[in-house]
């Protein structure tokens, strides 16, 4: 959402699918080291994100771009895979270009390596120098793409400080970098599949509908406990301006039971991630062009 909201002012997207990296896995905010996949499930997995990221992309600009803005045509939205790039660097060209430009407590300092060495589960040489690894898809990006800001969850803060770093003394030129808010439960735990539980309310909520039928994931959205339910919610994950956010929670504090942010956010997620043909047949609405100018407090029939 950070990305698409970037998107909405003007800018030029690029999204990166891990398939370099994955190799390693992330350990920002673990305790333990990642489940290694096999490789041979690496490309079945590029793959399925792929196509949930270019439908998420047709969705946004059928269904979001053009109601909310006016700026004419779109800037482009370009899926890329890390791979491309990192599979082709050899080790010696790793230690020698990149790794040579970070000190060892540089990296000791960063939470993901504090965590790991804290809680007594050590980690290994491959996951320490992660953040450097990570760092190569920003210069990359930077050099080929005249990328110049990185946009990551809040536990990315590491990992995009090393890309800076890179950049800066690699090149001598200076990049920005951005972190958003973690999706986090109410006691705090980051929303995630490696995360939650296997209970209904805790259970992930898949992007594929081959993972969660589109009715089901409309479902688990609707079914949100009113913890979870806050205004910063609803900025992170829709496009509702400050005012329909306003309007959503005075009625969520007035009527709590009729679920109306709920049933917003269901229909606006659902619209994003499933398209407007699912998004119709599940909330009951025809999508004319009355609805989609219409108040975000309409009640939604089941």
């Amino acid at each position: 959402m950070g990305l698409l909201r970037c998107h909405m002012v003007g800018a030029s997207v690029l999204t990166v699918v891990g398939t370099g990296t994955v190799a390693v896995g992330d350990p920002s905010g673990r305790l333990t080291k990642r489940d290694s996949n096999l490789n041979s499930n690496y490309e079945t997995n590029a793959v399925e994100i792929e196509h949930e990221l270019a439908n998420i992309r047709q969705n946004y600009l059928e269904n979001f771009f053009t109601r909310k803005t006016e700026t004419g045509a779109p800037h482009p939205i370009i899926i890329l895979r890390n791979g491309d790039w990192l599979s082709g660097m050899h080790c010696l060209e790793f230690l020698r270009d990149i790794a040579s430009r970070f000190r060892i407590p540089e990296l000791l300092e960063k939470e993901s390596v504090q965590l790991r060495l804290n809680s007594g589960s050590g980690m290994d040489l491959n996951e320490f120098l992660y953040p450097a690894l990570q760092a190569v898809d920003f210069l990359h990006l930077y050099q080929n793409y005249n990328c110049r800001i990185q946009v990551g969850g809040q536990d990315q803060l590491g990992n995009i400080q090393c890309g800076l770093d890179l950049i800066h003394r690699k090149l001598g030129s200076y990049a920005f970098g951005l972190t958003v808010p973690l999706l986090t439960t109410p006691d705090g735990k980051k929303f995630g599949k490696s995360e939650t539980g296997t209970g209904t309310r805790n259970a992930p909520i898949w992007l594929s509908k081959d993972k969660l039928t589109p009715y089901a994931f409309y479902q688990r959205i609707l079914n949100l406990p009113d913890q979870l339910i806050s205004s910063r919610l609803l900025r992170q994950l829709t496009f509702f301006s400050s005012d329909e956010i306003q309007s959503l929670m005075k009625a969520h504090e007035n009527t709590p039971d009729t679920r109306p942010v709920q049933r917003a956010l269901a229909r606006e997620l659902t619209l994003l991630v499933h398209g407007g043909e699912c998004s119709c047949k599940l909330t009951g609405f025809h999508l004319s062009e009355s609805f989609i100018q219409s108040t975000v407090l309409v009640t939604v029939p089941l």
